[in-house]
C-alpha cells in the first residue's frame, strides 16, 4: 500500500486509489483465497509491470504457490487435452498440475474422469478464456488492463465455481423434474 499524504504527527490523508488497493487486497484475500505472501506477489505484478503476458504467468503462479505437481499419468492425460485442443502454452504454466491434482483426487476416490468429460471442461475453459480477453479488449489504459487481467483471473476462479454450482441445481431440477413428469404420464 502506498503512502498516503501526511497532514500531521497523528493524521495521514489517503485518497480512493488507497481505498481501491485495500478493496483489491481484500477481494484477494477472500474472495480470491490467496495467502497473504500470494497477494503481495500479485500486487507486486501490478505495481511493476504492464506486460500482459508476464502478468498471466506471475498471478497463475501466485495461486498455485506451494502445492506439489499432479502425478506424471493425470499430467499427461492434461497434456493431450492441450494437445488436442491446439494450444499454445508454456511447459511451466502451472494450470497444468492444478488440473492434474484435481484428476489425481478424482482417481483417489475411485471417480475416475473420462476423456469425454475432461473435453467438456476444456470446451468451457476456452470459452471462458476467450470471454476474459474479450473484457480486456475494451480496456484503453496498459495498467487497467493487467489490474483487470489479476483481479479476472483471480476472482474469475470463485464467479465459475459459483455459476457451475447454480446451473449444476439447476441441471439436477431438470432432470428430476423430467423423471418426475414421465412418472405420472405411466400413471
Amino acid at each position: 500500500m502506498p503512502e498516503g499524504e501526511r497532514l500531521g504527527a497523528n493524521r495521514t490523508d489517503y485518497d480512493e486509489a488507497h481505498v481501491q488497493r485495500a478493496r483489491l487486497v481484500r477481494a484477494l484475500l477472500t474472495t480470491g483465497g490467496l495467502t497473504i505472501s500470494a497477494a503481495r506477489d500479485v500486487l507486486g505484478v501490478l505495481d511493476s509491470h504492464h506486460d500482459l503476458v508476464y502478468a498471466f504467468a506471475a498471478v497463475q503462479h501466485a495461486l498455485d504457490a506451494g502445492r506439489p505437481p499432479g502425478s506424471a499419468a493425470s499430467r499427461d492425460r492434461v497434456d493431450e487435452v492441450v494437445l488436442a485442443k491446439g494450444w499454445h502454452t508454456s511447459g511451466g504454466n502451472p494450470g497444468l498440475d492444478t488440473a492434474a491434482r484435481a484428476l489425481d483426487a478424482f482417481d483417489a476416490i475411485s471417480a475416475h474422469v473420462g476423456d469425454d468429460y475432461l473435453a467438456a471442461y476444456a470446451d468451457a475453459a476456452e470459452r471462458i478464456a476467450q470471454a476474459d480477453l474479450a473484457l480486456l479488449a475494451g480496456l484503453d489504459r496498459p495498467d487497467h488492463v493487467v489490474e483487470a487481467m489479476v483481479v479476472g483471473t483471480v476472482m474469475g476462479d470463485s464467479l465459475i465455481a459459483g455459476l457451475r454450482r447454480l446451473a449444476q441445481e439447476h441441471e439436477t431440477s431438470f432432470v428430476s423434474n423430467t423423471k418426475q413428469d414421465r412418472r405420472k404420464e405411466s400413471t
